[in-house]
């Protein structure tokens, strides 16, 4: 997709981001068996990426005046990665090449290390980011047992 935008998500555009990010909430519930709240997915998080800009960071892919594709980075205070905390292409720009493009130019944007992590039953999610990474960097796998005890793999590799 040769007119893909990549850019962070300002503030005035905040809600817009939101009303996006409600329908990867929605699907990641197949995985994280969340249910909304009056017809809404929480996200504690979510204002913290406007709020906090020295170590959140929000983003998307525009395809014209359609959203594409967004993102969350955040720097971890913990072990000093940077984390891909959030990752979504809409439904109907997958299998384009979209995807790769956008997780790799926000990648790129932040040197030093980094740790991505998906579901373990989500395949699809697993081959996309090892195809990522490994176009970037070389990287070591691990297995996580996060909130809820879903179980994750976990990909950490430096820029």
């Amino acid at each position: 997709m040769d007119d893909m935008l990549i850019e962070p998500v300002p503030a005035a555009k905040k809600e817009v981001f939101r009303r996006n990010f409600q329908v990867y909430l929605q699907e990641h519930s197949a995985f994280t068996g969340k249910q909304p709240v009056d017809g809404v997915f929480e996200y504690p998080w979510f204002d913290l990426y406007w709020r906090e800009p020295s170590l959140r960071w929000p983003f998307w892919a525009r395809a014209g005046d359609d959203v594409a594709a967004l993102a969350f980075v955040r720097l971890e205070e913990e072990d000093g990665c940077y984390e891909m905390a959030e990752f979504f292409v809409v439904d109907r720009y997958r299998r384009q090449g979209l995807g790769g493009r956008f997780a790799r130019d926000i990648i790129l944007r932040f040197e030093g290390p980094w740790k991505v992590n998906q579901a373990r039953a989500y395949a699809g999610a697993t081959a996309f980011w090892r195809s990522v990474i490994g176009g970037i960097a070389d990287y070591t796998e691990r297995p996580l047992l996060r909130d809820g005890g879903i179980e994750r793999l976990e990909q950490r590799f430096v820029v």
